[in-house]
């Protein structure tokens, strides 16, 4: 859950400066009461669970942030040319990459919580998780096909703006289009979320009935993880791969179209997230919250 707040934070690319950093410093706050929500912790574990969370935004900051600056850097030689389908598909693994590193830490630094969960914990965390997918399963499958389009390619258009800036009437319809051509499922996430909500109860489950150390605690959640990315399901698998793919193109469509001024822009966004993130780096980080 942690890492999950991490990555939206690291994703606010349309914020200004001051906006990201005030959100990356109040991520484990946010972290913490998504774990709560879960979890329903007691003070002892939730006094655990924030010195952990802690722990892993530490080194996240001082660890992570760095290389992230430096990565975002070493790509402006790309942006400022047409890239092609191939690169856009090497940045989104890489982003996968560094999430997998980040969860494997994570992972780590929580399983002394996870340890110490008890069965009314999980009956907790399942119901919470129930009505969690049922608010996604609305979400997703009542909107008609025609708006879920729309709502995807209003995603796939901020994130496009975030990086270029604004587009001309012509680049979007030509956005609107690839983005259309995206093989569209939500049938499919829904499933797989289900899956995956099983999956995490079973496995926290084992972890308290086995009465697992911390270190093998660890690995457990790590293979929770990898079980989600990709999906063991074949038919899911290649959809998710399917859509990647398809986002990929509409970049790289873009990129081939951006003028002048927008790969300025794009080339001024990489710079100023790698900034905003060297000056969360250099901060120091006061004690924690929790205490």
């Amino acid at each position: 859950m942690s890492v999950c707040a991490a990555a939206a934070v690291l994703t606010t690319a349309g914020c200004n400066g001051v906006a990201v950093q005030v959100s990356y410093r109040n991520a484990d706050l946010v972290a913490m009461s998504r774990v709560d929500k879960y979890l329903a912790l007691d003070d002892a574990q939730d006094a655990i669970a924030r010195r952990q969370m802690q722990q892993f935004f530490v080194w996240h900051r001082y660890e992570e942030l760095p290389e992230y600056s430096r990565w975002l850097r070493s790509l402006k030689p790309q942006f400022a040319r047409p890239m092609s389908t191939d690169e856009f598909e090497r940045v989104i693994a890489e982003l996968e990459r560094r999430a997998d590193r980040s969860v494997a830490r994570f992972a780590e630094d929580m399983a002394p919580v996870v340890t110490s969960l008890q069965p009314r914990q999980l009956a907790h965390m399942r119901k919470a998780m129930d009505e969690r997918t049922r608010e996604l399963t609305k979400e997703y499958l009542d909107p008609s096909p025609a708006k879920q389009r729309e709502e995807r390619f209003d995603d796939l258009l901020r994130v496009a703006e975030r990086i270029w800036g604004s587009l001309s009437a012509e680049q979007k319809r030509a956005l609107r289009a690839a983005s259309d051509a995206r093989p569209l499922d939500h049938a499919l996430l829904v499933a797989e979320r289900r899956r995956v909500q099983d999956d995490s109860v079973a496995t926290f489950a084992k972890v308290q009935k086995l009465a697992l150390p911390a270190p093998r605690a660890a690995g457990e959640l790590i293979a929770l993880y990898d079980r989600t990315r990709p999906s063991p399901d074949p038919m899911r698998r290649a959809y998710f791969d399917q859509v990647m793919r398809g986002s990929a193109v509409a970049l790289a469509q873009l990129s081939a179209s951006a003028t002048p001024a927008q790969r300025k822009h794009a080339l001024e966004f990489l710079e100023s997230l790698a900034t905003d993130f060297d000056e969360l780096s250099r901060r120091k980080v006061v004690a924690s919250r929790a205490e």
